[in-house]
């Protein structure tokens, strides 16, 4: 023993040697010093973010052990046990949240509990712990890895960087961060209806946010889109026979995922939770047709339905891809099972108590703080005209009052936001959408890729589809039609459209199996332009993340304020820290035209689609008189985008479609706030489009 420490000295004062060198040389020399900052400023949540990662794995692994004690292919298993993982993250949160013990220490307490009862399948996944590379057999496949790698690499930097985007400032993180304050769940007055949506995600922000801060909540988020890829991946290998690189580029390296995966929305994982929905019950269904043991089926089935209430308490959307599964169970039980189609019938009935028992929980947090299950008030109003119930009148009796002329206001900027006056319009939606879709032209938040255009429509001439690609595009259909109608809102497709990029690559398989010549050469002209195009998406990435550049933030090189001073839209920041520094404590904030309140630390009021001002305009018409309204309303300040009016009341898909009458309309509630700030308002603070007024 003796003898071979010695001879290990040597390695071992060389080690400390170059080790003291290295520090030495950092300390002096700042420019690799800032390269540590990156450090610094990033390994924390890098790594709570990979603990709790297999925290949940091995979470619901545990469970899956205790509930079925059955073994399961190993990315199934890790896409199911990270889900039910997430589920009991977010569950666990919601539970502090309605006793009020939304606290760090109960939160703390809480992980300490979990990784306790599964410390064993915790132990086990970091044994197991491997990093597969997969074989790469074309310059084709090297240069879809090479892009997919930079795509993750970017989106994960911004992912690092403080919160800057439209809706996470709104309510995504700033529902939380008024749960948290309060120590758990209160009613939300001061934003607007989103904040009285579901809350599963959010729930995970908290908690996130709870363990370290909203760094970690967009990480968190971001990690949903890695397991969108592993979900791809899963799906290809299990019903498949093609590469699976082909369509996790398409998901991935689009504009649509950019968006979201670098801000803390919802869609990433409702996009993971609806899709390991559909798969398990993909699986279910095969084993049906394989006549497996009944324990394994029921298994995958009840889980499905699981995932369907969790993703309903992330977005109503999902009623969506809940309607889907719906019409997959009458495909399968009146068309292929004609005698079983009761069997079916009674399985649909059992899906549907589940699913809604699993989403119950938002229904009595809804009831017990707003008076009803389905919150906000619009959607309950909806379903209220659907049983055949009046909904209120409010004082609208007048067609001339006030509020009846705010309600044709709504009504116009309603046809706004969904452009489609006449019905080529609305059959246009989805060229127009992927074509034109530039925000803040019209409603749709980005472009989605030109992918889906290029290739879907040739599914439907391939004769002899396999039963996977039916029950994809049946479910698909179904969700996209709905969405078509009901809310073509692009970020609204994201869990349909990772389906769609596994039948794009059938699609691309199907014409490759094609022995022709000219297929042969017609293949390679394909393959090149789905390049090109992926190419050209990474070249204007790369171009944003080069003008916002946070590695300038990340490394030390500027403060949090000159970060978000760059990166906010339309110049809100400067303004925000003239809030917080100089208004008093006791100042009531109407944010005009606006929504992002997650920074500021005063009392405000969002005001987006300008409703309270528009109402006191309606009802004075005098801009003096409708400013000392907004004062008895107990506003002591405005902040105004005035920028937006114009731009957002005059939406429309392209240039030269916009609505005139909004435009118009837009306009006139400008010219009217401008003559109240001239005389009436006092100017305190401008950046960009934003103004600060205090109400004198």
């Amino acid at each position: 023993m003796k003898t071979h420490g010695i001879k290990n000295l040597p390695g071992l004062f060389a080690l400390v040697w170059v080790v003291f060198i290295f520090f030495q040389y950092v300390n002096n020399h700042k420019t690799y010093a800032k390269a540590f900052n990156l450090l610094d400023s990033t390994i924390l949540p890098l790594l709570i973010l990979f603990f709790l990662a297999l925290l949940a794995y091995s979470l619901g692994r545990t469970l899956i052990r205790f509930l079925s004690r059955i073994e399961m292919e190993p990315m199934a298993s890790f896409l199911v046990s990270s889900a039910m993982g997430f589920m009991i993250f977010a569950f666990g949160t919601a539970i502090l949240a309605f006793i009020h013990l939304l606290t760090k220490p109960a939160v703390i307490f809480l992980l300490i509990l979990l990784g306790i009862l599964s410390y064993k399948d915790l132990i086990r996944a970091i044994k197991s712990l491997k990093i597969r590379i997969p074989s790469l057999s074309s310059l084709f496949d090297v240069t879809l890895v090479f892009i997919l790698v930079l795509f993750i690499l970017m989106n994960l930097l911004f992912a690092l960087a403080p919160p800057s985007g439209l809706d996470e400032q709104q309510y995504h993180l700033n529902v939380p961060q008024t749960y948290i304050r309060n120590h758990g769940f209160v009613i939300i007055e001061n934003m607007g209806e989103q904040a009285k949506f579901p809350q599963n995600v959010e729930m995970l922000y908290a908690f996130a946010m709870l363990l370290h801060s909203d760094i970690l909540a967009k990480l968190i988020n971001f990690y949903f889109g890695v397991l969108c890829l592993a979900l791809i991946w899963a799906f290809v290998k299990k019903f498949f026979t093609f590469n699976a690189l082909l369509p996790c580029a398409f998901f991935y390296c689009s504009w649509l995922v950019y968006y979201i995966s670098s801000r803390a929305n919802v869609d990433l994982g409702l996009a993971f939770f609806e899709g390991v929905m559909i798969f398990s019950l993909l699986i279910w269904r095969d084993g049906c047709s394989r006549s497996e043991k009944n324990l394994r089926r029921n298994y995958y089935f009840y889980f499905s339905a699981v995932c369907a209430g969790f993703s309903l308490g992330v977005k109503y959307t999902t009623l969506f891809g809940i309607m889907g599964i719906i019409g997959v169970f009458f495909f399968y039980g009146i068309g292929e099972w004609k005698n079983k189609w009761k069997a079916w019938i009674s399985s649909l009935f059992i899906y549907g108590a589940v699913a809604l028992a699993v989403f119950s929980p938002w229904m009595i947090k809804n009831t017990l703080l707003y008076g009803m299950p389905f919150a906000p008030y619009r959607i309950s109003n909806h379903l209220r005209l659907a049983a055949g119930i009046k909904t209120q009148t409010g004082n609208a009796t007048d067609a001339k009052s006030p509020i009846a002329q705010l309600r044709e206001r709504n009504a116009l900027l309603y046809k706004g936001a969904y452009p489609r006056s006449s019905f080529l319009d609305f059959l246009l939606i989805p060229y127009n959408a992927t074509i034109y879709g530039d925000w803040p032209m019209q409603v749709f938040d980005t472009l989605a890729a030109p992918f889906y255009l290029m290739f879907f429509p040739f599914i439907f001439f391939f004769r002899k589809k396999p039963e996977h690609v039916k029950t994809l595009l049946f479910y698909a259909l179904i969700v996209y039609c709905q969405w078509h109608v009901m809310q073509p809102i692009t970020r609204y497709l994201t869990p349909v459209l990772l389906l769609m990029t596994i039948l794009l690559a059938y699609v691309i398989h199907r014409l490759e199996l094609i022995d022709h010549i000219l297929m042969a050469y017609a293949m390679k002209a394909l393959k090149g332009i789905i390049l090109i195009m992926l190419l050209i998406t990474l070249a204007s990435q790369i171009l944003i993340f080069a003008s916002i550049n946070p590695l300038y933030y990340l490394m030390g090189f500027e403060t949090k304020s000159s970060y978000l001073s760059r990166a906010n839209p339309a110049g809100i920041q400067p303004v925000i820290d003239y809030i917080n520094e100089n208004l008093p404590q006791e100042s009531r904030i109407l944010l005009l035209w606006e929504k992002r309140g997650y920074y500021i630390r005063r009392d405000y009021q969002e005001d987006a689609s300008g409703n309270i001002f528009a109402l006191a305009m309606l009802k004075f018409e005098n801009p003096k008189e409708a400013s000392i309204e907004l004062k008895k309303m107990g506003y002591t300040h405005i902040l105004a985008d005035l920028n937006l009016p114009g731009k957002w009341f005059g939406s429309g898909y392209k240039k030269g479609s916009e609505n005139q009458k909004l435009r118009q309309l837009g306009n006139k509630e400008l010219e009217f706030f401008l003559t109240m700030a001239q005389e009436n308002l006092c100017l305190l603070k401008k950046a960009g489009s934003m103004y600060l007024y205090r109400i004198d």
